[in-house]
């Protein structure tokens, strides 16, 4: 789907990309995505694909299935000035170099409460290279790709928060629940769980990992 204005809702579909730079939904500026339905699938396909490519638009409410399995892609890219207010569903990445959901300079992530898996190596369940803050709550990340992560904030935002979720990961070579890379502040907010497994092949997993001005 191409959008190219106006505002839609999509349920009960299932959208396969495959190739190169295809997207199974494309909201161009100024489009809004209220609603994608719990019984809707998108299968990332191919290579630098997406499930959602948002460029300057609105996701209101994302539920879903996101299979992520080509390389360089992601189950929803935030571009230009986007917001995704609730981010929910299942997000499955098993491509390597690839993500379930990022969020670009300019864009803002509002809330997320879904479920991450990443097995792609150098991959993550969420990429933040966007300065705006984002609440994560109820989610779990099982990460056990490579130098993969459950969540990589590299924007520098300022007041992230974490709460009532699990991380766990065993991807070695550093692998982590948790990268802040030039992120200035986190909050945890009880219970957040880090089940780290140092006994994977490669070793070296880890459950927050703070770079740079982190705190």
């Amino acid at each position: 789907i191409n959008m190219k204005d106006g505002t839609a809702n999509v349920y009960n579909s299932t959208f396969t990309t495959s190739g190169s730079y295809a997207n199974g939904i494309y909201l161009q500026s100024g489009t809004t995505l209220s609603n994608v339905g719990s019984n809707v699938t998108f299968n990332v396909n191919g290579s630098n694909n997406n499930g959602i490519l948002a460029n300057t638009a609105t996701i209101t409410n994302a539920y879903g299935t996101y299979n992520v399995t080509s390389s360089g892609s992601n189950g929803i890219a935030l571009e230009g000035t986007s917001t995704l207010t609730n981010a929910y569903g299942t997000y499955t990445v098993s491509g390597n170099n690839s993500n379930g959901i990022v969020a670009e300079s300019g864009t803002t992530l509002t809330n997320v409460d879904a479920d991450f898996t990443v097995s792609g190596s150098n991959s993550n369940g969420i990429l933040k290279n966007t300065n705006t803050n984002t609440t994560i709550t109820g989610s779990d990340f099982t990460v056990s790709g490579t130098g993969a992560t459950g969540v990589t904030y590299n924007g520098g935002s300022n007041s992230e928060t974490i709460g009532n979720s699990t991380f766990t990961v065993s991807g070695g070579n550093n692998s982590a629940g948790v990268h802040m890379i030039n992120a200035k502040q986190i909050t945890f907010n009880h219970p957040v769980i880090f089940n780290v497994n140092n006994n994977s092949t490669y070793g070296g997993s880890i459950g927050l990992e703070i770079d740079n001005n982190g705190n």
